[in-house]
């Protein structure tokens, strides 16, 4: 596959239909904590909501919402709570998608009730496809269970194996989700992304106007974050040699030098809010660095890698320059002053509100603390309601972050 070089593609009119994509949002709860348990779940039932008002609605997006359940997180109990309506109130329907490893997902499709959200005005034609499932651990995990309860290396870097085997299934399980191959593009959201207004442009139009297979709205600075990804530079190489003594048509495709990114064990991309063109991500030699990494014994489980570790590398190993690929999106993100998404670290020097602050006019927010609503104190001045694709009078520009990356 030889992606058009965004630098040199054409900025061509906006599509005779529409670029059609689809959030997927992965809903875990946890068996141990039970007050954590409690607060995720209010997150949720407070946080959706908005990512629909703002994000689905407007953009013309769908959404499929799994839940892994557990005692007190169920589909229903998330189902309730977001006050989801059976599409023609049909509450049997349901639909099924053979996965690309050969697995299914069956799903029932619903809309948010329009009384859970701010304003009526909503024209409320996204889909929520919800299905509880089961989050299988890797093959070697499932051989040797106690693997889950060796220390991970460093210890600062611990975490709930649960939370771990989130992370890890957005790199492959999510990848080969069949639903996937009926939409031109794919949103991780996470669960704690608040939405404080709509964004004023299309931004599947802008991706595919681009040439992008990605799109992320924060990026480690100056050269990522290599807190937990210890082992990554590691696992890449024994990826290469394995490709390259059993599959030759890969040889040529492999550039595993061709980024001076790659060469350090790092995070590079926040993760929380990121786009994704299918048709790149779920290509079989993409699929095959996915499934390489997810069996991996010294990976996930080892060092606590989050799916930070997996795009760049994914990118970078089939793609010469891959950055000029990616767009960003990080000045959609709300940030205190000055505009830096790493400032809101630093309470200290910022404020116990950095989280919460949108000095810069942002549309969404990772907050902290979920007793603080800043939707009262943003102002909302564009009217709601889906935005019209192949307008005769369209006007937009192709989107550039005017982001400084001034985070010291």
């Amino acid at each position: 596959m030889q992606p058009v070089s965004i630098r040199n593609a054409p900025q061509s009119s906006p599509s005779k239909t529409p670029p059609t994509g689809i959030v997927v949002v992965l809903a875990t709860g946890t068996d141990d904590v039970p007050q954590v348990q409690q607060d995720n779940f209010r997150r949720i039932c407070k946080v959706i909501p908005t990512q629909v008002e703002y994000l689905l609605e407007s953009q013309g997006l769908d959404m499929l919402l799994l839940v892994e359940e557990s005692p007190g997180w169920t589909a229903q109990s998330i189902i309730s709570c977001l006050r989801l309506e059976p599409i023609h109130g049909n509450a049997t329907t349901s639909q099924t998608w053979t996965n690309l490893d050969g697995t299914k997902l069956t799903a029932k499709p619903y809309h948010l009730n329009p009384q859970s959200l701010s304003r009526q005005s909503v024209q409320h034609m996204s889909t929520i496809y919800v299905a509880a499932i089961k989050t299988e651990l890797p093959q070697y995990i499932q051989k040797d269970p106690s693997i889950l309860k060796k220390p991970i290396t460093p210890k600062s870097c611990d975490a709930p194996r649960r939370y771990i085997q989130a992370t890890r299934w957005y790199t492959r399980e999510m990848l080969h989700l069949g639903i996937l191959q009926h939409y031109d593009y794919v949103l991780k959201v996470d669960t704690d992304i608040l939405f404080v207004d709509t964004i004023p442009f299309h931004l599947l139009e802008d991706m595919k106007r681009k040439g992008a297979i990605m799109g992320h709205t924060a990026q480690y600075h100056p050269r990522g974050s290599q807190t937990c990804a210890k082992g990554i530079h590691n696992a890449v190489v024994n990826f290469t040699a394995s490709v390259h003594a059993t599959t030759t048509s890969w040889k040529q495709s492999i550039c595993s030098a061709s980024s001076p990114e790659l060469q350090w064990d790092v995070d590079w991309y926040y993760t929380n809010f990121v786009l994704f063109d299918t048709r790149f991500w779920q290509s079989p030699w993409i699929l095959e660095f996915a499934n390489f990494l997810s069996e991996y014994l010294n990976g996930f489980f080892s060092y606590r890698w989050t799916d930070q570790i997996f795009w760049h590398q994914a990118m970078g190993l089939f793609l010469s320059n891959y950055t000029d690929y990616v767009v960003d999106y990080t000045n959609l993100r709300c940030m205190p002053s000055p505009n830096c998404w790493r400032s809101s670290y630093d309470f200290k020097k910022y404020g116990h509100d950095a989280w919460h602050r949108c000095d810069n006019g942002g549309y969404f927010l990772h907050p902290k603390d979920y007793r603080i609503s800043p939707t009262s104190q943003i102002k909302k001045t564009r009217p709601l309601g889906r935005l019209l694709w192949n307008d005769t009078s369209y006007q937009q520009e192709l989107f550039e972050s005017t982001y400084q990356m001034k985070c010291s």
